[in-house]
């Protein structure tokens, strides 16, 4: 177990970046493939004049222990539009399943890659 911080305030709940079940999508990643596929933009890329071949955006948010998301940012590709719109689908989405620590749901960081292939 690895907690990250307790942010400003001691009473503040920890949160955690390596846990026993990770938080996930709703439905799993069958489902989290059908979020992307109703409601990304793959020419944004493109538009942004991106060359032939594969980019894995990388989001790191936070998941806490309702299933509400946080704090969502890129790792990579940073201040790109195609960034922006990939933050933008996390933070519009649904909520998660939050992540276990001993059977209890817990606060924790979650990386998540988009893959967009231009031709």
């Amino acid at each position: 177990m690895v907690v990250v911080g307790y942010g400003g305030d001691t009473k503040a709940e920890p949160i955690f970046t390596a846990v026993e079940k990770q938080a996930s999508f709703i439905g799993g990643e069958e489902e989290w493939g059908k979020y992307l596929m109703h409601h990304i933009d793959g020419s944004i890329p493109v538009k942004e004049g991106w060359k032939k071949g594969t980019y894995k955006i990388i989001i790191q948010f936070i998941v806490n222990k309702k299933g509400e998301i946080s704090d969502v940012k890129a790792i990579n590709y940073e201040g790109s539009k195609t960034a922006e719109h990939c933050i933008n689908l996390v933070k519009n989405g649904p909520k998660w399943n939050p992540a276990l620590q001993n059977g209890h749901a817990v606060n924790s960081y979650k990386k998540q890659p988009i893959t967009f292939v231009v031709e």
